[in-house]
């Protein structure tokens, strides 16, 4: 059974300037690529935002870089 990225919390870095944060609200299979809605939480007023749907490969997971943040302060 796959487990479903509802609810997950995502990052997207754009170019140099921009992270992008948000919550996965909706998945789907589409061209053998595994594709998921973000709806993205307060972006910067001049960052670009991403289209609709994106591919799940090109999304950070938040959990893993809080993870690898609190490793790197000790």
């Amino acid at each position: 059974m796959k487990m479903s990225n509802i609810n997950r919390r995502v990052w997207k870095a754009i170019g140099t300037n921009y992270i992008l944060f948000g919550t996965v609200v909706e998945e789907k299979m589409e061209n053998d690529w595994h594709m998921v809605r973000v709806k993205w939480s307060s972006p910067h007023s001049t960052a670009p935002l991403e289209e609709e749907w994106q591919k799940i490969q090109n999304l950070g997971d938040v959990k893993k870089l809080i993870v690898e943040f609190l490793n790197e302060s000790r």
